[in-house]
């Protein structure tokens, strides 16, 4: 594993348990995570979601992603 990305999938174990996987203020995290371990089309798909719930970051990753 690259150096920093321990952190990232230590951070996603957690994330993605069910109960907090339920809960929509994960979202954009777990779009971060994916994304950050490589995972770029499900991180995007978590950003969608949180950005459709509202999630003002989400739609700032989303648009930094469109800027690449």
């Amino acid at each position: 594993m690259v150096e920093g990305q321990d952190k990232y999938q230590e951070a996603y174990d957690i994330l993605s348990m069910p109960r907090v996987q339920a809960d929509h203020r994960s979202w954009n995290a777990l779009g971060c995570c994916h994304y950050m371990l490589g995972r770029e089309d499900e991180g995007i798909r978590w950003f969608r979601k949180a950005d459709q719930d509202g999630n003002a970051d989400a739609r700032k990753n989303l648009e930094q992603l469109e800027e690449k």
